[in-house]
C-alpha cells in the first residue's frame, strides 16, 4: 500500500460469481487493485504467493468457511496483521461475535450499501497503513537504541583504554621527571632515566597515533597512496628488523619464501604498518623460546602473507571480535608488553582499504595464524 495514499490491494473472497463481479467492480472504480478468490484454499494460496492490504472475506463457503480462513491467516505471523472484513448475509448477534474472535476486524451484512462498504474499507487501510507506519518507526527506534548502545560501549571502553594506556606511561613520565629533580644523578643514572622517560613517551606517542590513523579511517580521510612493487623485499626487511626483537625474548623468527617476487598494488608503508603489528603481536603473545614462522607465497592470482606463532591461541569469542577496535584478548602478553586494542582494526581497515583481505585461524592452546592476501599485479 502507498504511504502516501490510500490505494491498496484487497482480495474478495467469495464463492458466488456475482457477489465477486460486484465487488471488483465497486472497488476497482475507487482505484483500488483487488484479486477475487471463489473459496478458502484458494485465499490462502494467494496470500502467500502476494500479501494484500486487506481482505474482504465471505463466511457461508464449502469445504472451508470464512471463519477456519481467517482463524488460518491469524496464526501465522507473516499475514495475521493483515485486516480481514467479514462480508456476510448472516447478520445474526453470534456471526458477528465469531467473526470478532476469530481476529476479523469489521463485519458487513449483506445485503450492503457501496457507500458503507467505502467507507469501512477506507477506514481499516488507514488503520493499516498507520499500524504500518509505527511499526516502521519502532523498528527504527529499536535500531537507534542499538547504534546509541554501541556508542556508549564505544565510549566507554576507549576512555577505559585511555585511562590505562595514557595514564600509566604519563604516570612513569612524571615519577621519574621527579626523580631527576629530587636527586643528583650519575650520568649513567640519568641516562637511565632518560631512557625510562623516551619509552613511556614513545607508548603514548604511538597510541596517539594508533588514535589519529583510525579515526582517520573511519572518516574515510587516510587514503592508501598505491603503487605497484615487490612485496617480498620489503617482508624481508621487516623480519630482519623484528629478529633483534625476538632474540631479546628467546625467540627465533624464521622465514619461508615460496615465491621468487610476489608483485602488488598496495601502499607500501600502510603494507609495512600492517606486517610490523602482526610481526609484533606475534612476539608479544608467543613464550620465549617459540618460533614464529613467516611464510610468503603464491596462491592462484593472490599473493599470500602468513605469520604463524606458538601463543596460546584464541577462543572462539576472542576470534568473534578480534578485529574490533579495543579489543582486548583473553591471552596476555608473555613479557608484559602492552597493547591498545586497536593494532588489529586497523591493519583490517587498511588491508581492505587496498582491495586486500586478513584474517586468522586459530585453535586454543595452539598458537594462531595470521594471513593478509593482495591481489597479485601481472608483470608490465
Amino acid at each position: 500500500m502507498d504511504a502516501n495514499t490510500l490505494s491498496g490491494y484487497i482480495l474478495i473472497v467469495d464463492d458466488n460469481p456475482n457477489n465477486l463481479r460486484l465487488l471488483i467492480t465497486l472497488l476497482s472504480e475507487q482505484g483500488y487493485e483487488t484479486r477475487p478468490a471463489n473459496n478458502g484454499a484458494r485465499a490462502l494460496n494467494t496470500v502467500q504467493k502476494q500479501k494484500p492490504d486487506l481482505i474482504l472475506l465471505d463466511i457461508n463457503m464449502p469445504e472451508m468457511d470464512g471463519y477456519e480462513v481467517c482463524r488460518q491467516l491469524k496464526a501465522m505471523p507473516e499475514t495475521a496483521d493483515i485486516p480481514v472484513l467479514f462480508i456476510s448475509a448472516n447478520d445474526e448477534l453470534h456471526d458477528k461475535v465469531k467473526g470478532f474472535d476469530v481476529g476479523g476486524v469489521d463485519y458487513i451484512s449483506k445485503p450492503f450499501e457501496p457507500q458503507e462498504l467505502f467507507a469501512r474499507v477506507r477506514t481499516h487501510l488507514q488503520l493499516k497503513q498507520a499500524q504500518d507506519q509505527l511499526k516502521a518507526l519502532n523498528h527504527q527506534l529499536q535500531a537507534s537504541n542499538r547504534f546509541f548502545q554501541h556508542l556508549g560501549q564505544v565510549k566507554d571502553e576507549f576512555l577505559g583504554m585511555v585511562s590505562h594506556d595514557l595514564k600509566n606511561p604519563l604516570s612513569s613520565i612524571l615519577l621519574f621527571s621527579r626523580y631527576m629533580e629530587s636527586r643528583t644523578l650519575s650520568e649513567d643514572k640519568a641516562r637511565e632515566m632518560g631512557r625510562l622517560i623516551t619509552k613511556a613517551g614513545k607508548r603514548m606517542f604511538r597510541l596517539i597515533e594508533d588514535l589519529l590513523d583510525l579515526n582517520k579511517l573511519e572518516q574515510g580521510e587516510l587514503t592508501p597512496e598505491l603503487q605497484r612493487f615487490d612485496l617480498l623485499p620489503l617482508v624481508q626487511d621487516v623480519c630482519a628488523e623484528y629478529q633483534e626483537k625476538a632474540q631479546a625474548k628467546g625467540q627465533s623468527l624464521n622465514s619461508t619464501w615460496e615465491t621468487e617476487s610476489a608483485w602488488i598494488v598496495a601502499d607500501p608503508l600502510r603494507v609495512r604498518q600492517v606486517l610490523e603489528n602482526l610481526l609484533s603481536n606475534a612476539l608479544k603473545f608467543s613464550p620465549p623460546q617459540s618460533e614464529i614462522a613467516i611464510r610468503l607465497q603464491q596462491e592462484g592470482q593472490r599473493v599470500c602473507l602468513q605469520v604463524r606463532d606458538q601463543g596460546p591461541g584464541l577462543s572462539e569469542a576472542d576470534q568473534a571480535q578480534l578485529f574490533e577496535k579495543f579489543m582486548r584478548l583473553s591471552a596476555k602478553p608473555t613479557g608484559g608488553e602492552h597493547s591498545s586494542g586497536l593494532g588489529l582494526s586497523i591493519s583490517k581497515k587498511l588491508v581492505e582499504a587496498m582491495s586486500g583481505t586478513i584474517g586468522c585461524t586459530s585453535q586454543l592452546g595452539q598458537g594462531a595464524c595470521f594471513f593478509v592476501t593482495f591481489p597479485l599485479s601481472p608483470q608490465l
